[in-house]
């Protein structure tokens, strides 16, 4: 419940600040110039489609969760203004991020084809020890998706030192 407050909270000061800069740059560049621009009309139709979201939701009891989550999320497109306005290299740096998530999505899979090789691999070895140090219900080998999630903890570097640890304890003559 705090969190939906604290998102409702948010959207009312998005949505003013999005009023009034509709509103300073109607003032400022008058209004048939205003509405000659592209990115100013799509400015103008998100901070109504706000207005309106915020007052049907208040005023009726109607629920719009899904409408206003749109509205919320097109508000984001605002940021492609930037390839326009940003100049060349924005725009090259885009370019090359375009390119190269090809590249990016054959890495993605190698990786997790690794991955799931020695969560095989790792439940054959590792599959019957004993809980120990930071092993728990989901850091372990017992099964293939607590491996996986195993293995994709020591891939981000997120306490494998610990991992590694309990699990060469639980493997050594003493224990």
């Amino acid at each position: 419940m705090p969190t939906e407050m604290a998102f409702e909270t948010i959207n009312y000061i998005f949505t003013t600040i999005f009023i009034l800069e509709a509103l300073i740059k109607i003032i400022g560049q008058g209004l048939k110039s205003y509405f000659e621009d592209g990115w100013n009309l799509f400015d103008f139709v998100i901070a109504v489609g706000s207005i309106s979201s915020i007052l049907i939701s208040a005023l009726s009891a109607l629920s719009l969760k899904g409408a206003v989550s749109l509205v919320r999320s097109i508000r984001v497109l605002r940021i492609l203004r930037l390839l326009k306005r940003g100049g060349r290299n924005l725009y090259m740096i885009f370019n090359t991020f375009v390119i190269t998530f090809k590249s990016l999505i054959n890495i993605g899979s190698l990786l997790l084809l690794i991955i799931y090789t020695y969560a095989v691999v790792g439940m054959f070895i590792f599959g019957t020890n004993k809980r120990s140090g930071i092993m728990n219900a989901y850091i372990n080998f017992e099964s293939f998706i607590n491996a996986f999630i195993t293995l994709f903890t020591v891939t981000t570097g997120d306490s494998w030192n610990a991992i590694q640890t309990s699990f060469v304890v639980s493997n050594s003559p003493n224990s």
